[in-house]
């Protein structure tokens, strides 16, 4: 009798292919393919855009670099300029709701820049709500706490506090007063957000369009 084992047949392990095509009901729209183009020609210039403000963004900081280790403070915001555009060019505190990390604090703390903590939750002790209602405990615990008969051993609560560290007012000032520019310019990474406005002085939508054709190569071959 033949050995069933040895003349097994391969098993495929090719995966079946997909549906050529969308089974769901096709429907002709008109202007839908225009409608693609600009849509997939935004997204690109989107993308153009973010790498070029950053590029400007690092100008703008080396300029406030310079500026503000002149005057050995936060300098001035200033209004930058190109042709027939113009900008507010702005440096601003690091938010208040955005915590320091810990590589950031040690940074800060090694060259001597101030920092703040703040509680989000104050550590304290709370009665626990199970008791909340039961009048005849309270009007106790109010009377004499401590010598209260029956007293539960978990009436009182620890409620454990939350804190974060921030960027403090003064920090801004502070790095300023460094003498190293590549080091004030990475602390200000930290303890600063540029801003910056732009705007073309004469709203030519037809000369902003001639200006940016020479990015089209760019963004045709992302």
């Amino acid at each position: 009798m033949a050995n069933m084992f040895q003349n097994a047949g391969a098993v495929s392990t090719v995966k079946p292919a997909k549906a050529a095509k969308d089974k769901k009901l096709q429907v002709e729209i008109e202007d839908l393919e225009m409608l693609a183009s600009l849509d997939a020609t935004i997204k690109a210039l989107t993308a153009m855009q973010a790498t070029i403000a950053a590029g400007v963004k690092e100008t703008i900081k080396s300029e406030f670099v310079k500026l503000g280790m002149d005057v050995k403070k936060r300098p001035d915001n200033f209004r930058g300029n190109e042709g027939n555009a113009s900008a507010s060019c702005e440096m601003r505190k690091r938010s208040s709701a955005s915590k320091l990390t810990e590589a950031e604090i040690e940074l800060l703390t090694k060259h001597s820049v101030d920092f703040d903590v703040v509680d989000d939750v104050t550590e304290c002790y709370v009665i626990n709500p199970a008791y909340k209602d039961d009048q005849d405990l309270l009007a106790k615990a109010a009377a004499a706490l401590e010598t209260v008969e029956g007293l539960p051993e978990d009436f009182i609560k620890m409620q454990a506090g939350v804190s974060r560290t921030i960027v403090a007012d003064n920090s801004l000032d502070q790095i300023f007063r460094l003498k190293d520019a590549g080091t004030v310019a990475n602390l200000l990474n930290i303890v600063g957000v540029l801003a910056i406005k732009p705007k073309l002085e004469n709203a030519d939508l037809k000369s902003a369009m001639d200006l940016i054709k020479g990015l089209i190569p760019a963004v045709v071959k992302q």
